[in-house]
């Protein structure tokens, strides 16, 4: 296939795409298209390197329609803002990377220059001092939903779980570890700024990727809307550079929907509520709307459902590994990272397994993890209880008889609320 039968889509997430020879195959491929492209795509071609015209030197207005950007940018040889690409590019075979490779460029020495009065500062969640810092801040300035009615709370243990991972990931990859990004008041040394990135391993059909799984990134109230969250984004970037060139991606989840970035999957997020009284007085959810009230006892008893043991992470990481490899796209995960991801944690993580009584084998599972919110104004309720569901393998056991079973479960553990993806 030649670049100019590709859809024109494939230019907009493309580093050929500030290739000039890329630029004027665009102009023959809209042609070829003209008849399929709709007014959406052509203003997002609009947006996507207007911000670019003024670098180039090429006069814009607000009359400008994709095709004649396209044209001035022919037009124009004062290629500032091109991105280098290999001269000849040539489409992969089968699967394979969805950009073109782009040549290397040197890596910054030093770090981003910060405001007047704001340092980089270390932190290793290793040391308690330092979990306990994290904490206190992001306690503070943590998500909020749009009303400021609950903030997300994470307590130490889920940050010390969360942040510092396996050790498996870092020795199949020397110099693969995790890495911190914070920022602090130069005078009072308060941490105001933070985002991690943790290595993980994704499988993307028979081919291992390393990467970095980018996470709770966190800006005090003060300081939002001041571009400090990009600067310690840039900052993270250039220190994974230099932290390992082993892995070149980077995993994280977006409430948005943005078309610029390759999708691992997209899905909803729903919440079940056990105690629809208390959650509508807090102003969670609408009062006057229908209660998703769960039931307090499954219909159906599953036979065989306990917790995991340490006698059963053997045999439940071969279960949970042949399981992934159906899809295309799933965590590589080695025996190390499945403990730190199932094995139980009190008031943190709980895992079950189905066993069938007969074979001893497991045949099911279901593992979910604290996630509980903050109130921030309420008089008599100052916690939402909720745990997210992790994984759930219904192999065997009925979809629903197995989710009733877990929806029981968090319920006796004094749960409000069960949050999971329609993707899991």
């Amino acid at each position: 296939m030649s670049l100019a039968e590709l859809p024109p889509q494939f230019f907009l997430r493309s580093a050929a795409f500030y290739d000039l020879h890329a630029i004027s195959t665009l102009r023959q491929v809209c042609k070829n298209w003209k008849n399929h492209l709709d007014e959406p795509f052509c203003h997002l071609i609009v947006k996507k390197i207007s911000p670019h015209l003024a670098e180039s030197h090429v006069p814009i207005d607000s009359s400008l329609t994709w095709r004649n950007v396209v044209d001035r940018l022919l037009a124009s040889r004062k290629n500032l803002f091109w991105k280098p690409v290999e001269k000849s590019v040539e489409l992969p075979e089968g699967d394979g990377a969805t950009d073109m490779p782009i040549i290397e460029q040197p890596v910054r020495e030093t770090s981003y220059n910060l405001p007047k009065g704001f340092a980089w500062t270390k932190l290793d969640m290793n040391t308690a001092a330092h979990v306990d810092e994290l904490f206190e801040f992001l306690d503070a300035n943590n998500t909020e939903d749009p009303d400021h009615v609950f903030r997300e709370h994470h307590t130490k243990e889920f940050l010390k779980w969360t942040l510092v991972g396996s050790d498996d990931a870092k020795d199949t990859f020397p110099g693969f570890e995790p890495v911190y990004v914070a920022v602090e008041v130069e005078t009072t040394h308060k941490l105001v700024a933070f985002i991690a990135a943790v290595p993980m391993v994704l499988r993307v059909y028979n081919k291992v990727v390393p990467l970095y799984h980018v996470k709770l990134l966190g800006v005090h109230q003060k300081l939002r809307g001041k571009k400090l969250a990009k600067v310690i984004v840039k900052e993270l970037v250039r220190r994974l550079s230099l932290n390992s060139k082993l892995a070149q991606q980077g995993l994280f989840v977006l409430g948005v929907n943005k078309p610029d970035f390759f999708r691992v999957c997209e899905s909803k997020m729903y919440g079940l509520i056990f105690d629809f009284p208390k959650m509508a007085e807090i102003g969670f959810c609408n009062p006057r709307g229908s209660p998703p009230v769960a039931k307090p006892e499954p219909i159906v008893k599953v036979t065989g459902l306990r917790p995991l043991t340490e006698a059963d992470l053997p045999q439940c990481y071969t279960f949970v590994t042949n399981y992934l490899a159906r899809f295309a796209v799933a965590p590589a995960l080695s025996f190390g990272e499945f403990r730190h991801h199932f094995a139980a944690r009190e008031k943190l993580l709980s895992t079950y397994v189905v066993e069938d009584p007969a074979t001893k084998q497991i045949t099911d599972l279901f593992s979910f993890y604290s996630t509980p919110k903050r109130v921030l104004s309420h008089p008599r309720f100052k916690t939402i209880n909720s745990v997210f569901i992790q994984y759930f393998i219904a192999l065997k056991t009925p979809v629903n008889a197995l989710l009733e079973s877990l929806l029981t479960i968090a319920k006796r553990q004094g749960e409000d609320l069960v949050v999971f993806v329609d993707i899991m």
